[in-house]
């Protein structure tokens, strides 16, 4: 299921690129339409544009599912099935990114354990030093809806990750977005920032956890995974790569 969608670049606050995590900072930020993903600058918005209706899309059919007695999405379940690559930051324009609805790219193989979508991401920097995509709920949630409600319990994020070529540097976060500890705007955000060690992807397929283990995050999830990438690391400046199984548990 694809749950990808556009809308004009906007600046929001988010976690900086490689290796800082809980550091905010205000940078342009899109969401895109599946397949190759373009956005108008939008010079006169400082904030998500609220005008832009979230479009749930097709309802979820996942491994996970909401728990009536709690309002809480049980686990494990695919974070394509919840979460919207519609956090485009600093480099929009550069970033193309498909699950292979509607005639996008699709992953040449799956992973070992496939399951929900598998992403195919590229960046060519239109000059950027940086760039990335968060997952969000709903669609483009900087921090004014509240994040997605959980159940308690889970320990991990995984996922299985290749390069196209071999050699590409990325790291890989979840929660962060507008984390009322250290941002100063906007009503929501997630109370954790979780970041991966920079890795350097190969041509096979390996895979990936993210740690949520003491982490809690009662009052929901609007981060519910991301990459970034720097282009001081050698050939980053034009890179692609895939990202597969994306689950938490």
């Amino acid at each position: 299921m694809n749950h990808l969608h556009s809308s004009k670049l906007r600046a929001c606050r988010t976690a900086l690129p490689i290796g800082a995590i809980t550091v905010l900072a205000t940078f342009g930020c899109s969401s895109s339409s599946s397949g190759s993903f373009t956005s108008d600058v939008d010079s006169g918005s400082s904030s998500p544009d609220s005008s832009t209706p979230a479009d749930s899309g097709t309802p979820p059919s996942d491994s996970g599912s909401v728990d009536s007695s709690t309002a809480a999405l049980t686990l494990p379940f695919f974070v394509s099935d919840q979460f919207i690559p519609s956090g485009f930051m600093n480099d929009p324009t550069g970033i193309t990114l498909s699950s292979g609805a509607n005639g996008g790219a699709t992953c040449p193989t799956r992973a070992p354990t496939a399951g929900g979508d598998c992403y195919v991401i590229q960046w060519a920097s239109t000059g950027a030093a940086w760039a990335g995509v968060y997952w969000q709920y709903p669609s483009n949630n900087w921090g004014t809806e509240p994040g997605l409600t959980i159940a308690s319990g889970a320990t991990q994020v995984t996922f299985y990750a290749r390069g196209d070529q071999g050699g590409e540097v990325i790291q890989f976060k979840v929660g962060g977005i507008n984390d009322p500890l250290n941002a100063t705007t906007g009503t929501y955000g997630d109370s954790f920032a979780i970041a991966s060690p920079v890795e350097t992807l190969t041509t096979d397929w390996q895979q990936y956890t993210l740690s949520l283990q003491g982490t809690t995050y009662m009052n929901g999830v609007l981060g519910g995974f991301c990459w970034v990438a720097s282009a001081t690391d050698a050939g980053n400046s034009n890179i692609k790569f895939y990202v597969d199984d994306l689950q938490w548990q």
